[in-house]
């Protein structure tokens, strides 16, 4: 086989077929055209079309290509077909129900919020009250939510029950209490302590939602110490 410069044969024509010629005896190939393409033919097989006419078998690069980042995909057997391209930072993910079984989608979202202030944060509620400044608001595609929440607390009675909640869009989780409780440690009054939880949603709407933290206590009064970052919350979307 020579290289491309070496060739001694610079142009090849080739006669059009109307069908497949008979097969060689030996182990050559027989290479022809037909109306829809190029094919090549051994002793046991066809081969092709390599160029096509149509676009069938092959890559057709004045329709596939049509703008910078278009990309190409396999569509069935011996078929392809374009994926334009996408908005900035976004990524390729398989999806079934599209021609190509791919679409562009947009990166999981990520919030946070800390406490980093100077002040306490206080509640004498018994019920379910806003944890101040624990509040974010996300705009989701319909995926699940990972919700994370830490904190620093205490309360001035002895044996009394801090607890915690996440609210999305203003309502607590189906099945979900208290996501977080911490009790005096020892029957003892002003002793602080450490509450942590995480939360993973069922798969949201797609759209804007608000994730928030609430408190209540049992008796007395329940603190959340706020120094600096002394409680985050996040909000972490997922894949799927």
């Amino acid at each position: 086989m020579t290289k491309g410069s070496d060739n001694l044969f610079p142009k090849v024509l080739l006669d059009m077929q109307t069908s497949d010629p008979a097969a060689p005896s030996d182990r050559s190939w027989k290479l022809y055209t037909k109306a829809n393409g190029v094919f090549a033919r051994s002793s046991n097989s066809v081969v092709g079309p390599f160029v096509s006419a149509s676009g069938v078998g092959s890559v057709a690069t004045d329709t596939i290509w049509d703008a910078k980042g278009d990309s190409v995909w396999g569509t069935g057997a011996d078929a392809a077909s374009k994926l334009a391209v996408g908005s900035n930072s976004r990524v390729i993910q398989a999806d079934s129900s599209q021609s190509v079984g791919a679409a562009w989608t947009a990166l999981p979202v990520n919030a946070a919020a800390s406490g980093d202030g100077s002040a306490n944060v206080t509640t004498t509620s018994t019920s379910f009250v806003d944890l101040t400044g624990a509040s974010l608001t996300v705009t989701t595609l319909a995926r699940k939510v990972k919700l994370h929440f830490y904190c620093i607390t205490s309360n001035s009675s002895a044996d009394a029950l801090n607890s915690f909640v996440v609210l999305i869009d203003a309502a607590i989780p189906q099945g979900v209490g208290s996501l977080g409780n911490t009790r005096s440690q020892e029957h003892t009054a002003t002793v602080v302590h450490n509450v942590a939880f995480t939360f993973m949603t069922a798969p949201l709407s797609a759209g804007s939602h608000t994730f928030k933290v609430q408190w209540r206590v049992s008796a007395g009064t329940g603190t959340v110490n706020n120094g600096t970052n002394v409680w985050h919350f996040w909000v972490e979307e997922c894949w799927s």
